[in-house]
């Protein structure tokens, strides 16, 4: 066992450099615990035992009497849960966490083997809502980041079977994420949770869409999310969100811009409904951006606009959309002075360039011609860049002096 090795050497320094005593030292030495990387040797070692387990289990399943196998499972499960809460109280996090997520993944395959031992058709939707159910109460009583990522990953994987398995949407889960797992990410305020949260929505979002509408009501979807964003602006969940939104748009109209032919989108007849919602939708946030004074985040809504749908002018009115919104982007960064935002404008910039030489110009211009213009649009961008960096360091040097 060992101490967090950076700040040993850090405080040392300080000490030496007197800007702390050598009782301060130790008292913020005293307010962490002793670190050990052996617990993540025995973490391994139990996810290696388990499976060996299962692997002898699945090939000799058979032999087994069915009571005798509903007790092996319930045997694991019960000795996996109590060993999780045992390790914990002992200050074991990391093994307890990694023995509760094992028994959450050991809950959900007792669901499927126990229900087809007595001929139980558990092969529905409803497992997924036992399963991630099951999860999330776990959370509940023990707030583990991996428990709740491991909740989203069932509940994801239950709604995709749903959509491909029998066309369905299942709304309990949908609820269960949006009201559960999205209740707990922004209590947490965790960054990667509300990354995770995002994409979990997007990956049903792109289901629901594509099994059950049609591939454009993404956008009002999407649209949806980023409008959320908005309204909790002032926490760090809804700049993830609105960031989220973005870049899933962002692809869509990029991969319709570059894959699907306009005789596809124009068999896509847009329904009513859907115009109707996006509409109010795109006037809500219209409305509510002006109002805040937000004239670049009012020129990023175009991405959420189907340009792509219209007939034979799609693709010169999505690539249009895709310059406004990168260089929204790129002028909101450097207003700002967001090196992240500059960095988000500049990759979409140089994506929507290479989108549209590639469906549009491409077979018009030269390939020379096209190389060309990238060099310059990157050397105009960094020139950019430099700018600003001057002016921004030269602005701090002032403030010092």
């Amino acid at each position: 066992m060992m101490r967090n090795q950076w700040l040993e050497k850090e405080s040392k320094r300080w000490e030496e450099d007197e800007i702390i005593s050598s009782e301060q030292r130790k008292k913020i030495l005293s307010l962490y615990p002793k670190q050990t990387n052996t617990s993540i040797f025995f973490a391994f070692a139990l996810i290696l035992l388990s499976l060996a387990l299962l692997t002898f289990l699945a090939s000799n399943w058979t032999d087994f009497h069915p009571l005798a196998r509903t007790a092996i499972l319930l045997i694991a499960l019960v000795g996996l849960y109590s060993l999780g809460w045992k390790w914990i109280e002992e200050g074991k996090r990391l093994l307890g966490e990694v023995s509760l997520v094992l028994a959450i993944l050991l809950f959900g395959l007792s669901i499927f083997l126990i229900g087809d031992m007595y001929h139980f058709h558990f092969n529905s939707v409803f497992s997924f809502i036992i399963w991630s159910s099951f999860a999330f109460i776990l959370y509940i009583s023990y707030p583990s980041r991996w428990i709740w990522l491991t909740g989203v990953v069932v509940l994801v994987t239950g709604q995709l079977f749903d959509l491909i398995s029998f066309r369905d949407f299942s709304w309990l889960l949908f609820a269960l994420f949006m009201l559960g797992y999205g209740w707990t990410m922004f209590r947490s305020q965790v960054r990667w949770m509300a990354w995770i949260f995002g994409i979990a929505y997007f990956i049903q979002m792109v289901g629901f869409s594509s099994e059950l509408l049609s591939s454009y009501w993404l956008s009002a979807f999407l649209a949806i999310l980023y409008f959320l964003g908005v309204l909790l602006n002032q926490s760090m969940v809804g700049a993830v969100f609105r960031r989220a939104a973005h870049v899933g748009m962002f692809l869509f109209v990029v991969f319709h811009v570059l894959f699907l032919t306009p005789a596809f989108e124009r068999e896509s007849i847009v329904d009513i409904e859907f115009f109707f919602v996006h509409v109010f939708l795109m006037s809500l946030m219209v409305l509510y951006l002006y109002s805040k004074k937000d004239v670049f985040s009012i020129f990023q809504l175009v991405i959420f606009v189907p340009l792509f749908m219209i007939s034979e002018a799609g693709d010169y009115l999505a690539a249009a959309a895709l310059f406004i919104f990168s260089v929204a982007h790129l002028m909101e960064g450097f207003q700002a002075r967001e090196r992240s935002q500059m960095n988000f404008g500049t990759a979409a910039f140089l994506i929507s360039t290479l989108v549209v030489y590639a469906k549009v110009a491409w077979g018009y211009l030269s390939q020379s011609l096209f190389f060309l213009s990238a060099g310059l649009i990157l050397m105009a961008i960094g020139f950019l860049l430099k700018r600003q960096q001057k002016l921004h360091a030269g602005q701090e040097g002032g403030e010092v002096k």
